[in-house]
């Protein structure tokens, strides 16, 4: 699963091979198909932002909250902002649930996230106007620059090997 992850990054960063964020949504779909909660994080981000897929806020927080039950910080920041309702492009596919949402947002500020405080913050004093604007706010790009070059082709090749043999 790490490699199909790390194959996604390459397309999606264009490292190694050629640029192409459909490929890299194929890969990233696969790993999390099998489990693995950063290819659910990122196959989450694509759903959110409409990057290779249809903009999706339903199938965006199915992905968050598979990847936020293993732990994964910004998939718990992300399902618990969808879930508060403080963005409303999101509404009303995704049901408010602000219960829900604090869960989710205290988590990712247990595990450090640095904007989940100012969404509590945000939740639980409405009537302030200082607050962050989630309104503005988009998922951070996830996928830092994995290294590529060179063995993309090689793991590449391996993976449609076993992914056929399957």
């Amino acid at each position: 699963m790490n490699s199909q992850v790390y194959v996604g990054n390459c397309y999606f960063n264009g490292e190694g091979v050629a640029k192409d964020v459909e490929l890299a949504v194929k890969w990233w779909r696969k790993a999390a198909e099998q489990g693995h909660m950063i290819a659910q994080r990122d196959l989450a981000h694509a759903y959110s932002l409409g990057k290779a897929v249809e903009q999706n806020f339903s199938e965006a927080a199915f992905w968050y909250r598979k990847a936020a039950e293993q732990g994964e910080r910004s998939s718990q920041f992300q399902l618990g902002v969808m879930l508060s309702g403080l963005v409303p492009r999101s509404l009303p596919v995704v049901p408010k649930n602000v219960e829900e949402a604090i869960h989710w947002l205290k988590k990712a500020s247990a595990q450090g996230h640095e904007m989940a405080p100012k969404a509590l913050f945000k939740l639980t004093n409405p009537s302030d106007s200082t607050g962050f604007d989630f309104e503005l706010h988009r998922p951070l790009h996830p996928y830092a620059k994995s290294g590529c070059l060179g063995v993309v082709a090689v793991a590449v090749a391996l993976l449609s090997i076993v992914s056929w043999l399957l």
